[in-house]
């Protein structure tokens, strides 16, 4: 899915800016960082990037807050998208979203070792939204955007301590 150079006369255009978060300063460009405590969190680049010089990082040093990284873009009512990155999840929990007025997609990802009857008594492939720790790892989200004509793509850790990275964010349109 993510990975390859894509030939643009044949593919959809990316419709997420600095998806792989090489360029900015301080913070990605074209990327903003919210938490209503952001005391709770670091968050910035890191360099253990899945592609590239850099990706986005979040450290989560409290369970009572969530804090997410996210960007506005316009999208066609009406259209499915195919919403792609990839996650390095260290420890804690994440939520990767993509919602506007009236859309609401999720997918929540945590680790095996987070719940105490994996792998006795529960096997790790029964475990929707289980992933592996500290490894690059693709996620992949499909939607209908309805009748919205901009959405907002958010990905973080949500009230649980833990470290987190992104990399490689791809959203496009398909048929």
């Amino acid at each position: 899915m993510l990975g390859m150079a894509a030939d643009t006369a044949s593919s959809p255009r990316n419709l997420i800016i600095n998806g792989g978060f090489e360029e900015g300063k301080d913070a990605p460009t074209g990327w903003r960082f919210s938490s209503a405590r952001m005391e709770d969190f670091e968050h910035g680049f890191t360099h253990d990037a899945a592609n590239g010089r850099r990706a986005a990082h979040i450290v989560c040093r409290s369970d009572a807050m969530s804090g997410y990284w996210g960007q506005t873009v316009r999208v066609k009512p009406h259209t499915r998208y195919r919403l792609t990155l990839k996650v390095k999840l260290e420890s804690g929990k994440v939520l990767i979203y993509a919602h506007g007025k009236t859309l609401n997609q999720r997918l929540y990802l945590n680790t095996a070792h987070e719940n105490p009857l994996v792998p006795v008594f529960v096997p790790v492939k029964w475990t929707a939204g289980v992933v592996e720790t500290n490894r690059w790892l693709d996620q992949m989200m499909e939607f209908d955007s309805g009748d919205e004509t901009a959405i907002t793509v958010s990905f973080g850790t949500y009230f649980k301590t833990g470290t987190v990275s992104f990399d490689d964010v791809e959203l496009h349109e398909i048929q």
